[in-house]
């Protein structure tokens, strides 16, 4: 199998390589070259319980977790290419000290560019977004460190410029993706020696960190879920759980293991959870459903409340691994790739000891799940329909265009930006998909007027998930 082109884009906070990512990627799907997009971070997001002295705990053998991040991207990598991707584009950090490990990339033909900017204009972008969970006052040194660690690799200035800008010269730097690499990647990428919107300017996005938010709702905590009663679906067990049977299997069959072996297992170290389930095995809890209902918030939320609960596990955006245009005619979802990736991710963490997975994304038709049951067939997973009136739908889409977002920073919103007519379309397509699903799902949530504490809270009771005492 060939290696497929990837571009990443490194940097300090700050420097603008999310946007300039999302510039080249929008940019060459335009112009019809199948582009993949992985923010690095995606690719990442497992810990373990939180401790009294670390909030989120790193192995000790892989701090950063960037050795983690690199054996899920080339998985990752490899599904692009196998589905026709020419080329993928990855924003992203790496490590200082050893630089990028392309000997965990064998499907990858690596590109890296580093994104730079002087101090000042570095320091007004950072208190332009003012990220609350960012230690600003570390990122000059590192970005300092960079420049002095990458010296003479290929760097692109960004101190200035608009997006549309720093992407054009990123192009014409590479070439990408159709310049031959001129020298071996471990020369291209290891740390050198050491020495003393298009037309935005840089700077004007906004940040995730790339910790977990200590704060169960954070960054990650949308407006519009405010208090009110539960309702449960008809159709549901007094538990509110019914176990997803695969599509193409009969009756009441269930995928994977019974909840009760799952929940067993989850009370056990990784290890014990490694050897009773194996890897592709164990839970995987899907928060779904429409446009603007609230999964990112309530999902972040459920993830941070099991690992509170003591339970290694892991986070993962379906939308976010599963970015490829031009979009498949025959999948208008993409999710014949999400699938592929999120098992290839849940693989990967799985071996890093994670018990369980929260998943959130969208899912428009029952058949659509299949593609994920077939990816995944050894794991048990619960599949769970946040819902919402079409007013509070509206409620939600309106702030989402007004860039109020759980998960503000990470590409690919649609919604911001968009005029008023717009997102009531977006919102009346939302609520049609939503009564077209019917009761497919193991279990339904209603979201109206709640918080996303409550709504966590109650998809925790329902599922037996372990919730902090």
């Amino acid at each position: 199998m060939h290696s497929l082109p990837v571009l990443w884009l490194y940097g300090p906070p700050g420097v603008g390589k999310t946007s300039v990512t999302w510039e080249l990627f929008r940019r060459l799907a335009a112009e019809g070259l199948s582009t993949g997009y992985v923010d690095i971070d995606q690719v990442g997001m497992c810990y373990g319980p939180p401790t009294t002295q670390n909030w989120a705990p790193e192995p000790a053998d892989d701090p950063g977790r960037h050795l983690l991040e690199a054996r899920t991207l080339n998985a990752v990598v490899a599904n692009f290419r196998d589905a026709g991707a020419h080329g993928v584009i990855v924003p992203g950090v790496i490590d200082q000290v050893r630089g990028m490990p392309v000997d965990l990339l064998p499907d990858a033909a690596l590109t890296a560019v580093r994104l730079r900017a002087d101090p000042g204009d570095l320091g007004r972008r950072l208190a332009a977004r003012d990220n609350p969970f960012e230690d600003r006052a570390a990122i000059p040194a590192l970005a300092d460190a960079l420049d002095r660690a990458f010296a003479g690799k290929p760097c692109v200035d960004t101190t200035g410029l608009t997006i549309a800008e720093v992407a054009d010269r990123v192009l014409a730097h590479t070439g990408w993706p159709g310049v031959p690499l001129t020298e071996p990647l471990s020369a291209r990428l290891a740390p050198g020696p050491a020495a003393g919107g298009a037309s935005r300017p840089l700077g004007s996005e906004v940040s995730v960190s790339r910790t977990p938010d200590p704060d169960a709702g954070g960054a990650r905590r949308a407006p519009g879920l405010d208090a009110s009663g539960v309702s449960r679906t008809p159709g549901f067990d007094a538990g509110g759980v019914s176990r997803t049977p695969h599509p193409s299997a009969g009756g009441d069959q269930t995928l994977g293991r019974g909840a009760g072996d799952v929940e067993r297992a989850l009370g056990r170290g990784a290890g014990d959870v490694e050897r009773a389930l194996g890897p592709g095995t164990g839970e995987i809890l899907w928060v779904c459903g429409p446009t603007a209902v609230g999964k990112s918030t309530v999902g972040w939320q459920v993830y941070q409340r099991i690992r509170q609960g003591g339970v290694t596990a892991a986070f993962v955006d379906l939308d976010q691994i599963g970015f490829r245009r031009p979009v498949p005619a025959g999948d208008p979802g993409n999710h014949r790739l999400k699938a592929a990736n999120l098992a290839s991710v849940w693989r990967s963490f799985r071996a890093s000891g994670a018990a369980c997975l929260i998943a959130v994304g969208p899912l428009e038709r029952p058949e659509d799940f299949t593609h994920y049951a077939d990816a995944l067939p050894a794991a048990a997973i619960t599949l769970c329909r946040l819902r919402a009136s079409r007013r509070v739908l509206g409620e939600r889409a309106a702030l989402r265009g007004r860039g109020v977002s759980p998960a503000s920073g990470l590409a690919g919103d649609e919604l911001v930006g968009q005029p008023p007519g717009r997102l009531r379309e977006i919102a009346d397509q939302a609520a049609r998909i939503d009564q077209t699903l019917g009761v497919f799902g193991d279990l339904h949530v209603d979201t109206d007027d709640r918080p996303a504490a409550d709504i966590a809270t109650e998809i925790l009771k329902r599922t037996g998930h372990p919730m902090p005492a």
